[in-house]
């Protein structure tokens, strides 16, 4: 999960929103409700933010750019490199994490 958005107006859970790398390796927001937490760690990365909507989000710091995801999703090059910068900075902060762990208790 590279970042995740409480929507203000569901109350049933429907309304939280995982921000996932897609199988096409970009973002896609995704309902959380069809997803199990397996890992309750989170991202030192993630900055949280009060939305003017009252929706609460926890992304990386990119992801507030102005427009980011409309550019990422038109494939523009900053975009793209940005993406796949936060996407390795996140993969690389839990590798890192899972080899202390395994470490420790080895």
């Amino acid at each position: 999960v590279l970042g995740i958005s409480v929507l203000p107006e569901s109350k049933d859970g429907s309304g939280i929103i995982y921000e996932i790398l897609n199988d096409s390796g970009t973002c896609r927001g995704v309902p959380a409700i069809l997803f199990e937490i397996v890992d309750k760690r989170c991202s030192q990365y993630w900055r949280a933010e009060l939305k003017e909507n009252g929706g609460l989000v926890f992304w990386p710091e990119e992801f507030f750019i102005k427009y980011f995801h409309d550019d990422l999703s038109e494939g523009l090059a900053e975009a793209v490199s940005s993406f796949e910068s936060v996407v390795a900075r996140m993969k690389e902060e839990f590798d890192q994490q899972e080899r202390k762990n395994w470490t420790s208790t080895n």
